[in-house]
């Protein structure tokens, strides 16, 4: 049940304002330490770097040659770097923030970001582990994402029912207005 005094109106719409603040505060805290994570495994891939020309060419990555998983590597990242980065711009955008859905939106982003930089992860460690640790890592580390990849569906589908329910208030709101 709304208040209906409004002091306590106002006290409620500051609290909701408080709440989004904090959650664009972590959310810009994560999307920076993202973009730093990706930013780094780029720089240093697993495997490191050819040093001269003797075995590979030099400054080219050692475990581009395992073209499976390194170009899998390179993508996951690439995408949770630039998702992190998407985030972050869009939370310095003040017009983002202003809507609880527009953080649901972002926090969707997020979701992406972390879920790349997840596979980035298990195919990093597929390129550096020990063949006979290859396939029980990989297993154990998939069924780790197919729980994030189920977090993550359950995280839209409740947004979606959000959006749903944001946009028949404000089309009764606007049904309203013009009667």
């Amino acid at each position: 049940m709304p208040p209906e005094h409004p002091v306590e109106q106002y006290q409620e719409r500051l609290q909701a304002q408080m709440r989004l603040s904090e959650k664009r505060a972590a959310m810009m805290i994560v999307s920076v330490l993202i973009a730093t994570l990706t930013y780094q495994a780029t720089l240093n891939p697993p495997g490191g770097f050819w040093q001269d020309n003797q075995n590979g060419t030099a400054g080219t990555a050692i475990k581009a040659q395992d073209d499976g998983a390194y170009n899998n590597f390179v993508k996951c990242n690439a995408v949770g770097l630039f998702a992190s980065l998407a985030t972050i711009l869009l939370l310095t955008s003040a017009t983002t923030i202003k809507h609880p859905i527009m953080i649901w939106g972002l926090m969707l982003i997020m979701w992406v970001s972390v879920f790349c930089v997840a596979l980035s992860f298990v195919f990093g460690l597929q390129l550096i582990a020990a063949q006979t640790m290859t396939k029980t890592l990989t297993v154990f580390l998939l069924s780790c994402m197919g729980l994030l990849a189920i977090l993550l569906i359950l995280h839209a589908m409740i947004g979606l029912r959000k959006l749903e329910s944001w946009v028949q208030k404000k089309m009764s709101c606007g049904a309203s207005n013009t009667q």
